[in-house]
């Protein structure tokens, strides 16, 4: 069977002479011999079986004998009966009709076809892959029914055709309904990882692969997760060069590096969330029978997330390196990189352990790394220092105000201006000002006799 594109539904041989798919040799010769006496397609009148709603409808000369010549023929009829609907009312719309009014195989036949209808036109683009999914098993179930079979073979043998369709050729077309619409969605998956959107390719594929694994199906869906791991491994690349030429480091001094190598690995992060991971995902469902691709395309994506590791490793952030390669050492289990990622996250442990275990000494040297960079000209660095210096009461004020205890409101309430001012008098009277306030002694408020530890004026002033 043909691919079940929208134009393959569109010029049926059956809308093309304006019968229902249940008509027998006299009704399409009958059929054919009333549109060929007009010489003008566009001066046939329309019959009840065109279906407007499934867009132009050619009528030409050449196009009314090609259907005559495709309803000649055995299994060609079998495949335009398929996909027409038969004796009774046809459906206003596409969704007219796309749930069997009865178990009878007519009505189960048109609300499939319904079905198939309606999704070509409502989704061309296949962008409700579960709506095309349940489709394709729609499909599958009528294809696979016996009875479906026997109903085919029923009319087949009321029409009195001169080449009349055996049994099984009748069942071959019914199992081929499903691959049909599976062929037809096949480019449009091509086109998709072609463009790079491999997360596009995967949801067409999973589609693709719910019409079941016939042979020329499987062979489809081979060939479409090699497309899809060549494009992964290009994504991989991409990313692997990008990290190398950007991460940069020094050992003896490596935070003057830290702020270029986040950024690098920022990107990388976004890069791999975006291309790599759900394309992966996507990849490892539909290939969980082919043990060697998941093993060479997991491991790939596993090296990229060592590197992207190395990546945080030198921004100076050890905790998030640590989760990166135990990401990575789940994807390479049983692969040649997998010793290597474990090399790393033994050297990589106990730096995430120390910033777990240490976070407030983390974030304060991060901040004062970020606000003095230790490639800053002195000038600025001695510029940035005062302002620091000169911020800093004010931070602790603000802080020291804030988990301060509420004032209630008898303590907020203003005093009047006579209190005001008898309260100022008495906090300036000489007798609260002691005589001795501006030197401050270490054996202030000991008692007589009693010299106390030796602190000299410039020890306490330092204390404070």
């Amino acid at each position: 069977m043909v691919p079940l594109t929208q134009q393959t539904l569109a010029t049926n041989a059956y809308r093309t002479l304006g019968i229902s798919a249940s008509s027998n040799q006299s009704a399409i010769e009958g059929a054919a011999r009333r549109l060929r006496i007009w010489p003008n397609p566009e001066m046939i009148p329309p019959t009840p079986w065109d279906l407007p709603w499934l867009g132009p409808l050619p009528r030409s000369r050449n196009d009314i004998e090609q259907a005559v010549s495709r309803l000649a023929q055995p299994e060609s009829r079998l495949e335009e009966r398929l996909l027409w609907y038969h004796v009774g009312r046809p459906p206003a719309g596409p969704a007219d009709g796309m749930e069997p009014v009865s178990p009878a195989q007519p009505d189960r036949h048109a609300a499939a076809l319904a079905a198939l209808h309606g999704a070509w036109i409502g989704d061309p683009e296949v962008a409700d892959s579960a709506r095309w999914r349940q489709l394709m098993g729609k499909l599958a179930d009528l294809s696979a029914s016996p009875e479906f079979t026997d109903w085919l073979m029923q009319v087949e043998v009321a029409g009195d055709f001169d080449k009349r369709a055996s049994r099984d050729e009748a069942a071959a077309v019914a199992r081929s309904l499903p691959a049909a619409l599976a062929f037809a969605l096949i480019p449009k998956a091509q086109a998709a990882i072609d463009r790079g959107n491999i997360g596009r390719g995967t949801e067409l594929l999973a589609v693709i692969r719910s019409a079941g694994s016939g042979g020329d199906v499987h062979e489809a869906v081979r060939a479409l997760l090699d497309r899809i791991e060549d494009t992964l491994a290009v994504k991989c690349r991409e990313m692997d060069a990008e990290l190398r030429a950007k991460l940069r480091t020094n050992h003896q001094a490596p935070e003057g590096y830290y702020p270029a190598n986040r950024a690098a690995s920022t990107w990388a992060m976004l890069f791999y969330g975006r291309w790599i991971q759900g394309p992966l995902k996507g990849l490892c469902e539909l290939a969980a029978d082919d043990r060697d691709r998941l093993t060479r395309v997991r491991s790939k994506c596993g090296e990229e997330l060592a590197l992207l590791a190395l990546g945080w490793e030198w921004s100076g952030y050890f905790a998030r390196a640590e989760a990166t390669l135990l990401e990575a050492l789940a994807l390479a289990a049983g692969s040649t990189a997998e010793a290597d990622i474990r090399t790393a996250l033994d050297r990589c442990r106990p730096k995430a352990a120390y910033e777990r275990d240490h976070p407030v000494r983390r974030a304060v040297g991060a901040a004062a790394r970020k606000f003095i960079p230790r490639r800053l000209p002195w000038w600025k660095k001695a510029v940035r220092i005062a302002i620091a210096i000169w911020l800093l009461p004010v931070v602790v004020a603000a802080i020291a105000a804030f988990f301060s205890p509420p004032v209630s409101d008898e303590q907020a309430q203003p005093l009047p201006s006579a209190q005001v001012l008898e309260h100022v008098i008495a906090n300036l009277a000489p007798s609260t000002i002691p005589s001795n306030s501006a030197v401050i002694r270490p054996d202030a408020g000991r008692p007589p006799g009693d010299s106390g530890p030796s602190d000299s004026v410039g020890e306490v002033n330092r204390e404070h």
